[in-house]
């Protein structure tokens, strides 16, 4: 019962301080770095999905309330560990399909990437060579937050004027506004 008192209490204090620091304990991000933010470093997909903190966190949750119950219902351990490890998995894979299911529908992510060709964004995560920052730009009165590469050796700082020049998949690839070129040193 300890163990899965333990584990409960430790998913609640992490949903407690995450819900409490906002997108402000997201390391800039998604504030957001996609679903990178989430998964392990370097690994996308589902494998990346299991070593997240989200699914940790409300797995453990899952983990620890189920373990909890049976235990009070007197469920013997042998049925116990499974099921609570079972209900621990289907809640933290839940949670992190929702989560990423929610932020795509409310992130703003184009439905027409052509639509955004040749439009001026304001950079909000600087835009370093060989990483990826974050975009903002204006389309039908809606601000989308866009992944953006920038040029393989330019840095362009948060509040630089960039224009969208095309879409590699999901990511926006931009360069320096031509009234921002004339105005660098």
């Amino acid at each position: 019962m300890t163990f899965y008192l333990a584990a409960l209490a430790f998913s609640l204090g992490l949903i407690g301080i995450s819900a409490f620091l906002g997108d402000h304990g997201d390391h800039g991000g998604d504030g957001d770095h996609g679903d990178a933010a989430h998964g392990a470093h370097g690994l996308h997909g589902p494998l990346g999905d299991l070593l997240s903190l989200r699914f940790l966190t409300w797995g453990l949750g899952g983990l620890g309330s189920t373990g909890a119950a049976l235990t009070l219902l007197g469920v013997s351990p042998a049925l116990r560990l499974p099921v609570a490890i079972t209900m621990g998995l289907l809640v933290g894979a839940g949670t992190t399909f929702l989560f990423r299911k929610l932020r795509s529908l409310s992130a703003g992510s184009p439905a027409a990437p052509a639509s955004l060709l040749d439009k001026e964004a304001v950079v909000v995560m600087a835009l370093r060579p060989g990483a990826l920052g974050k975009v903002r730009v204006l389309s039908d009165g809606q601000e989308i937050e866009l992944l953006a590469r920038g040029d393989a050796t330019l840095e362009l700082p948060p509040a630089s004027r960039v224009v969208i020049v095309k879409f590699d998949g999901e990511v926006a690839e931009v360069r320096l506004a031509p009234w921002q070129e004339e105005e660098s040193p």
